[in-house]
């Protein structure tokens, strides 16, 4: 998850310092699902999930919007598909289920299976 995170600071905050937007990346990941799930979210359930003021929340959603980052309609935010199948987001999801899935196999095979 970390991975993509950072993906998406690189890609559409410009930065490659991870901790220094993790507000806009929070509310990034939670657009991100909304759309995913195919339930994009107002800005005040985005705030709650991201755990932003919600006076933060709208004002960072909407220059997301401006920068094309985000597409708001009506009151609810989504991810353009532009954005969410992006390169730089596909490569990221691929690395961590990578990871995920190397992790997971020692439980598979029956190693720790006491965890």
């Amino acid at each position: 998850m970390l991975d993509v995170l950072r993906q998406f600071g690189q890609a559409y905050l410009k930065t490659d310092r991870f901790g220094t937007r993790a507000d806009e990346l929070a509310l990034l990941m939670a657009v991100f699902i909304g759309t995913a799930e195919s339930r994009p979210m107002t800005a005040a359930k985005i705030a709650g999930y991201a755990g932003v003021p919600p006076p933060s929340a709208v004002r960072k959603l909407d220059r997301l919007a401006r920068r094309g980052v985000v597409e708001k309609i009506g009151r609810r935010y989504l991810m353009p598909a532009s954005v969410a199948n992006s390169a730089p987001v596909l490569r990221a999801a691929n690395e961590a289920q990578r990871r995920l899935q190397l992790a997971a196999a020692p439980l598979e095979r029956g190693v720790n299976a006491d965890l």
